[in-house]
């Protein structure tokens, strides 16, 4: 009996690696959607800021708010998210009408 027992010990233990290994692979790719979930949230809210920035004139925080947002959409996760294709296009946008202002910002300064 006592014989018995340990071979069937043995059989279970051998088996459990391999569930384990795939548990472990799937709270890696659960993890990995998670990551890119909360990246996808952050950057659909980032125009709003961008705007609250700028009608405060808070111009270097708005720059560096874009910025940081178009690495992210840039990178390699979220790039090949269609989806995200209006927004990357606004944030290019936005980048472009930021840089027109400050520049009539500093012609009125120094003319």
């Amino acid at each position: 009996k006592l014989l018995q027992n340990m071979s069937e010990s043995k059989r279970i233990l051998m088996v459990r690696p391999d569930s384990l290994k795939n548990l472990h692979q799937k709270k890696n790719r659960l993890q990995k959607i998670l990551e890119i979930l909360a990246k996808v949230d952050y950057v659909v809210g980032v125009p709003q800021q961008v705007d609250q920035f700028l009608q405060r004139k808070q111009y270097l925080h708005a720059v560096r708010l874009v910025l940081h947002t178009l690495g992210m959409l840039l990178a390699k996760d979220l790039n090949s998210f269609g989806a995200l294709e209006e927004i990357r296009q606004h944030m290019l946008n936005q980048k472009n009408a930021i840089q027109e202002m400050l520049v009539d910002h500093l012609h009125h300064h120094i003319y």
